[in-house]
């Protein structure tokens, strides 16, 4: 992502969340920041790296903004969170079969997948149980009785022994 790019979104993540000059003001540090670190693409991206997503950026200065002004608003997260969900599209693409947790912490598992994670190891428990017992069983109908033929061998060679 470049500085242009940085920067747009970082304005229509704050735009309709603080006034106009909170916003001009935070664009204009932002382009002096990166502009700082040299005029390079690679010095760009670098910086630009370093901050971070400049969705969570412009949550942080929203909060900021809220706290220095007294205005708290009660749906500020979940308006937050719905803009953030709709302007990550194209990241939820490239992230496609990963697990993501949101922002209140929850994961985002389907309910399908949450009964396959309870299911699959009982299944795994109750076969490794059925083979057990399977074997044992073979075992015991198996070895039993030629336990018990060595051990009466044993007690007749012991007796005529003596």
């Amino acid at each position: 992502m470049d500085k242009n790019q940085f920067l747009e979104k970082l304005r229509q993540s704050l735009t309709g969340q603080v006034p106009e000059y909170e916003i001009q003001s935070n664009i204009r540090y932002y382009n002096e920041y990166i502009s700082s670190y040299g005029n390079s693409k690679e010095a760009e991206e670098e910086c630009i790296g370093s901050i971070g997503d400049p969705h969570l950026i412009a949550k942080t200065i929203i909060d900021a903004y809220e706290v220095k002004s007294g205005t708290g608003n009660r749906n500020r997260t979940k308006n937050y969170e719905s803009y953030y969900e709709d302007s990550s599209n194209e990241d939820k693409k490239k992230d496609k079969g990963r697990v993501h947790v949101n922002i209140n912490g929850n994961d985002v598992f389907p309910w399908y997948a949450k009964v396959l994670m309870i299911l699959v190891p009982i299944a795994v428990v109750a076969i490794i149980l059925f083979v057990g017992f399977f074997l044992l069983r073979i075992v015991l109908g198996i070895a039993l009785p030629i336990l018990l033929i060595f051990l009466v061998v044993q007690l007749i060679t012991r007796l005529f022994q003596k």
